[in-house]
């Protein structure tokens, strides 16, 4: 037998090569898209690798033994692959096994030997189980007898096999934690595969490639440019368009100004709001003051009296409506009043009430939502869903240093109609603050990555 793979730009040129090396009779064992890695998946192009088997020249002679054999290896590959195949992302954790379907778990258990009493079943395990099952199955099919020499002997076919499952397991243990791209975005430009991969929703990313083709056409990505160069910082452009940055707090003369800080549990509100408390008192030299209701954990009131104190900035605990409006009013002759409030859930409505009747008793109140980088999309529009009702007027973005996908913050901004006042990106107070600007966030949109290679995009972005 002999199992070769065809890659091409498209299917239909790696069929044909299959059909002029192996003949019309040859298997088609499996096809997929292989898609650049690195920087070159923001120019290059997919290619189709398709694998094929053939009987040798003095197999051919018994045509009902390879039909049988040409279905049933088909067979075992499709059933390895719908075994394996890729799922939708879902939240996971240490705890979470590959779930199989049960025809696969029959398989599986007929295949390979009883294991051994274990706490709980490994994936990669079942995974290699049924990997061992199937070699067994094709290494019966490999003819004892050498072909003809113009051939590749039997015994070197087994190892080719063995690569195609072991390279078949992989792409299934690699699916367990598949990204915002499915299989259905094969044909995807680099373009918009990139913004994907970086948290952008597939709507944006595909309305800002239709523009750049609207604007340049078809651009060789491979080589630099100056028009390459124009085609990227104008991404850059049309991404910071679709962000919405408020700026700093607006103080008002002669009196307080009062800003709130709300949202989820977790989400770095209390630090944040030291930070900016120590901004404005004393980088900008504002007269501010704290108010915190935050007693909702242990420790919260220590940690945030504790912060006051190192700061020098004046703190007042308040638990009822009656007190944070006595506290308020105290601090009426201050530039700021800072209001720490305890995290509530985004899938509670009765806690966000709650929230809501507290903060009303203040009069000109400025709400800010504070979230954090690393929620997926879905969780933050069910948040600015949720406490809508308090009148949020900006978002703070938090835990930046906690996730290279930044592309939430310009979903958030187009789909929830949301501007974002300031980003936080770290613990130190207040290094770690800074305020939000449209082509700063779009830059880091595109360039911040964990792989070194990617930081060779800084230049041609900045």
């Amino acid at each position: 037998m002999i199992i070769k793979k065809f890659i091409a730009n498209t299917e239909d040129e790696a069929l044909a090569a299959v059909r002029r090396e192996l003949g019309p009779e040859a298997v088609i064992v499996s096809r997929r898209t292989l898609r650049p890695t690195g920087l070159k998946a923001l120019f290059a192009s997919s290619k189709i690798e398709v694998t094929a088997a053939a009987d040798g020249p003095g197999q051919r002679s018994d045509p009902g033994r390879a039909k049988q054999r040409e279905e049933e290896l088909a067979s075992n590959l499709q059933r390895l692959k719908a075994t394996f195949a890729e799922q939708p992302p879902a939240p996971v954790n240490s705890e979470d096994k590959v779930s199989l379907s049960p025809q696969a778990r029959q398989r599986m258990k007929a295949e390979a030997p009883a294991p051994a009493p274990s706490p709980r079943p490994n994936p990669e395990a079942e995974m290699k189980r049924a990997a061992d099952g199937l070699l067994q199955r094709f290494a019966k099919e490999v003819p004892a007898q050498s072909p003809v020499v113009s051939e590749p002997e039997p015994s070197a076919a087994a190892p080719d096999i063995r690569q195609m499952i072991r390279e078949e397991v992989e792409r299934a243990q690699k699916g367990v934690s598949v990204g915002p791209l499915h299989a259905n975005d094969e044909e995807l430009t680099g373009s918009v595969r990139f913004l994907m991969a970086k948290g952008v929703s597939r709507s944006i990313a595909l309305e800002i490639e239709d523009t750049l083709q609207e604007r340049f056409g078809p651009v060789d990505l491979k080589v630099d440019s100056p028009l390459r160069r124009k085609r990227l910082q104008t991404m850059k452009e049309l991404l910071a368009d679709k962000l919405q940055c408020t700026g700093p707090f607006r103080l008002k003369k002669g009196q307080a100004t009062v800003v709130a800080l709300v949202g989820p549990h977790g989400v770095g509100k209390s630090t944040t709001l030291m930070k900016l408390a120590v901004h404005y008192g004393h980088q900008l030299g504002k007269r501010v003051a704290v108010v915190s209701l935050d007693n909702s954990k242990v420790g919260a009131r220590e940690q945030i009296r504790g912060l006051a104190e190192s700061f020098r900035i004046p703190l007042t605990l308040a638990a009822t409506p009656f007190e944070l409006k006595q506290a308020v009013q105290s601090y009426g002759d201050r530039d700021l009043v800072l209001i720490d409030t305890s995290g509530r859930s985004q899938y509670d409505r009765r806690q966000v009430d709650e929230l809501a009747d507290l903060l009303s008793v203040v009069e000109n109140i400025h709400s800010y939502l504070t979230v954090s980088a690393a929620t997926k999309d879905i969780d933050v529009y069910g948040t600015v869903q949720q406490f809508a009702p308090i009148g949020v007027e900006g978002l703070i973005v938090t835990k930046l240093d906690e996730t290279i996908a930044y592309g939430m913050m310009l979903n958030v901004c187009h789909h929830c109609q949301q501007s974002i006042a300031y980003v936080a990106a770290g613990p130190r107070i207040p290094e770690d603050l800074k305020l939000a600007d449209a082509q700063d966030i779009a830059r880091s949109i595109m360039v911040q990555h964990n792989n070194q290679e990617f930081q060779s995009l800084r230049s041609l972005v900045s």
